[in-house]
C-alpha cells in the first residue's frame, strides 16, 4: 500500500526529470539510457524514448511492447552520433497524460481490482495502512470511507467524486442531506487494461452498500461545532463573506510574522535543562549562605551595638548587600565569553560541567532578576532600619560610636590599608547628624548612589522586557551597555563610606575578576574591529535571496568574510559577532558560523527577521 500511495509521486518526479531533459537538451553523460514502455489509449500510437548524447529522442510510432510485468530500464554506453528529435508541445502533452494517468494510476487500480477481495473495506484498509507512512497515524473512519469510495468511483479521475464532496461538506459543517454513494461498476462489464486490450472484467464483489455520511446530531456535536453551525445559519451577504475572509487572512499573516520574529519562545537547547536547574539551585543556595555568613560576621561579630541603634533590619540590609554583590559577579561572569570558551575546552564534554557554560544566557537572566530582588531587599531594610536610626541619633558622638569608619583601629576585621576618604560624603567621623530623610538620601554618598543604582536597575528592567526589546531594540542595547559600565562604578562608590562593613566595597571582592574578564573580551573585540576592519577583514562574497515580494523581509543573506589575522581562534560550532557601522555603529549581533575550520573565509547565513537583519539584506 505504501508503494501504491507513494508510487504515483515517484513517477511524477521521474516524469518531470524526463521533461526537463526534453526541454533543456544538451544532456551530456557517459551513458545512454534506453527506456521501453507502453502507453495505451492514444490515437497517435505509442512512443519509444531513447536518451542519446544530446538529449531525449522520440521515435513514433513504435510497435507496442507487452506490458506484463515491470518496466525495464537498459543502460548502455552512448553512441557517438545520434540524431536528436525534440518533442513537440502536443507530444509533450500526450507524454504527460500517459505518465500521470494511464501508467501510474490505472495500472495500480487494475492491479488491485484483480484481487478477489477488492472492495470498499479492502480499499479503506489499504488507505489507512498507507497513510501511516505519511505521518497520518489515525485516519478516522469517516475520512477513510469517503476516500475509499472516491477510489472506487466511476468516471474521470480529475473530477471530484460525490464522496469527496460530502467529505468537504462535513469538514465545513454544512448541513446537507447526503445522497447514497455510487457503488462499484456492474459485474461483468468490459474493462480496458493498460495496454489497450479489451477483456472481460474480473468477477467483482457485489455492489458495496452505501456508507452513511450524515452530519452528526446536536447531541454529538461539540460546543465549537454548534457555534460554527449557528454562525453559518445567519444571513451573510457576499460583501460580509469577503470581509470575513480578508480579516481571517490578515490574522493568519500576522501569526506567521509573529512566529518568524520569535513570537514563540525557543525551547531547544544544547544542554539538559535538568542539569542547568541543579546549577541554578546551587547558585541560589551558595549566594544565600555567603550573604548569611557575611551578615553574621559583620552585625554580630564586628558591630554588636548596630542592632541597638538601627534594629534588626540592618542584619538583612547587610545580607542583601552581600548577595547583590555576589549576583553582580555572576552577571559579569556570564558575559565573559572568551573565558567561557576557554573553560569549555577544559570540560572535555562532561555534561555536568557543560550545562552552566552552554546555559550562560539563562544564568545571565536569572542573575539579573536575583540582583533586582536582593537590591530591593537591601533598600527596604535600610529604609525601615538604618535611615530612621541615623535621624534619631542624639548627636554625632553617639553615631560615631557605632559606625566602622570612625573606629578603624578598634573594629576587628576592618580593612585599613586602602584610604578612600576622598569619596566619603559626609566625612567620617560625623560632625553633624542628618535629621531629615532628604538629607540622608540626597546629601550622603550611600543614599545618592543607592538612588542612582535603583534607577539604573529599573531602566534595564524596563527596556529588557521581551516585548519592549523586540519593538525598541536600540533602546535596550544602549541602556544595557550604559548599565554595564555604570553599575560596577556606582556600586564601588556606594560602599566606600564603610559605615557598617569591612572598610572596602564588597563588589571588589565578588566581581573584580569577572568584570576584568569581560573587559578583556570587549577590548579584544574592539581591537579586532579598529585594526582589521576594511583592511584584513573584508566581505569577499555576498548573496541575497529576496524575501516576501522581493524585499528584505524574510530574505536570506549569505556572507563570506575574510577572518582577522590575529586575535582570532575559531573552531566549528562557534558563533561570531557582526557589526554594521553604517546602520548601528555600536551594535554587535551574534550569528553562528557555518564554515569549517580550514575554510579560507568565515561564512554566515542570516535570515531577515528583524530590523538589523533586514537592513543587512
Amino acid at each position: 500500500s505504501r508503494r501504491l500511495l507513494a508510487g504515483s509521486r515517484r513517477r511524477v518526479a521521474g516524469t518531470n526529470q524526463l521533461a526537463g531533459m526534453v526541454a533543456g537538451g544538451g544532456h551530456r553523460s557517459a551513458w545512454g539510457v534506453d527506456l521501453q514502455c507502453c502507453y495505451a489509449n492514444h490515437s497517435d500510437g505509442d512512443f519509444s524514448m531513447h536518451t542519446g548524447p544530446r538529449g531525449l529522442q522520440v521515435v513514433s510510432p513504435r510497435p507496442q511492447v507487452p506490458c506484463k510485468g515491470d518496466v525495464h530500464f537498459a543502460i548502455s554506453p552512448r553512441s557517438t552520433t545520434t540524431d536528436v528529435q525534440f518533442l513537440t508541445a502536443e507530444e509533450q502533452k500526450l507524454l504527460n497524460k500517459a505518465a500521470f494517468e494511464d501508467l501510474g494510476w490505472k495500472c495500480a487500480l487494475d492491479f488491485l481490482e484483480q484481487r478477489s477481495d477488492w472492495g470498499a473495506e479492502r480499499a479503506r484498509s489499504v488507505l489507512v495502512q498507507g497513510a501511516k507512512h505519511f505521518g497520518v497515524l489515525d485516519l478516522d473512519a469517516f475520512t477513510s470511507r469517503a476516500l475509499s469510495n472516491h477510489l472506487l468511483k466511476e468516471g474521470r479521475a480529475t473530477e471530484p467524486s460525490e464522496a469527496i464532496q460530502r467529505m468537504r461538506d462535513r469538514i465545513m459543517d454544512i448541513a446537507e442531506e447526503s445522497a447514497p454513494l455510487a457503488g462499484r461498476r456492474p459485474v461483468g462489464s468490459i474493462a480496458t487494461d493498460v495496454c489497450g486490450n479489451d477483456s472481460p472484467a474480473t468477477p467483482a464483489m457485489p455492489p458495496t452498500p452505501p456508507v452513511s455520511l450524515e452530519i452528526p446530531s446536536d447531541r454529538t456535536m461539540s460546543r465549537r461545532d454548534k457555534s460554527r453551525k449557528l454562525g453559518r445559519a445567519t444571513t451573510m451577504t457576499a460583501k460580509d463573506v469577503k470581509n470575513h475572509l480578508e480579516a481571517k487572512s490578515k490574522k493568519a499573516g500576522s501569526m506567521r510574522k509573529n512566529l518568524m520574529q520569535g513570537g514563540i519562545e525557543w525551547k531547544a537547547s544544547l544542554f539538559h535543562q535538568g542539569s542547568l536547574l541543579k546549577w541554578k539551585v546551587l547558585l541560589h543556595v551558595l549566594v544565600f549562605c555567603i550573604g548569611l555568613a557575611y551578615a553574621l560576621k559583620v552585625v554580630i561579630g564586628m558591630y554588636p551595638r548596630a542592632i541597638e541603634v538601627f534594629g534588626w533590619p540592618v542584619f538583612f540590609a547587610r545580607m542583601g548587600g552581600m548577595m547583590a554583590a555576589c549576583w553582580t559577579g555572576i552577571l559579569y561572569w556570564t558575559m565573559a565569553r572568551e573565558f567561557l570558551s576557554g573553560l569549555y575546552r577544559c570540560t572535555r564534554g562532561r555534561s555536568v560541567l557543560v550545562a552552566p557554560l552552554d546555559g550562560h544566557k539563562d544564568l545571565h537572566i536569572m542573575s539579573g532578576m536575583a540582583l533586582c530582588a536582593t537590591a530591593v531587599e537591601h533598600t527596604v531594610a535600610h529604609m525601615i532600619g538604618t535611615v530612621p536610626g541615623i535621624m534619631k541619633a542624639e548627636d554625632a558622638s553617639k553615631l560615631n560610636e557605632v559606625v566602622g569608619c570612625a573606629n578603624k583601629n578598634t573594629t576587628s576585621g576592618y580593612i585599613t590599608g586602602a584610604d578612600l576618604s576622598f569619596l566619603q560624603w559626609p566625612s567620617c567621623p560625623f560632625e553633624t547628624v542628618p535629621r531629615t530623610i532628604e538629607e540622608v538620601l540626597f546629601k550622603t554618598v550611600p543614599g545618592l548612589t543607592g538612588i542612582l543604582l535603583l534607577g539604573l536597575l529599573y531602566a534595564i528592567y524596563k527596556t529588557g522586557r521581551d516585548e519592549r526589546r523586540k519593538t525598541h531594540f536600540d533602546l535596550f542595547w544602549y541602556v544595557h551597555n550604559v548599565g554595564i559600565i555604570l553599575w560596577p562604578v556606582l556600586l564601588f562608590i556606594h560602599g566606600t563610606n564603610g559605615w557598617i562593613g569591612v572598610g572596602f566595597p564588597l563588589v571588589a571582592f565578588t566581581a573584580f575578576l569577572p568584570i576584568a574578564l569581560y573587559a578583556w573580551n570587549r577590548v579584544c573585540r574592539g581591537l579586532r574591529y579598529y585594526l582589521f576592519v576594511g583592511k584584513a577583514v573584508k566581505i569577499i562574497h555576498a548573496r541575497v535571496r529576496p524575501g516576501k515580494g522581493g524585499g528584505p523581509d524574510g530574505a536570506l543573506t549569505y556572507l563570506r568574510i575574510s577572518p582577522p589575522p590575529y586575535l582570532w581562534n575559531f573552531k566549528p560550532g562557534m558563533y561570531a559577532f557582526i557589526c554594521m557601522p553604517q546602520y548601528a555603529p555600536l551594535q554587535w549581533h551574534p550569528f553562528t558560523i557555518c564554515s569549517g575550520k580550514d575554510d579560507p573565509t568565515v561564512d554566515f547565513l542570516i535570515a531577515g527577521v528583524g530590523d538589523w537583519t533586514r537592513e543587512l539584506a
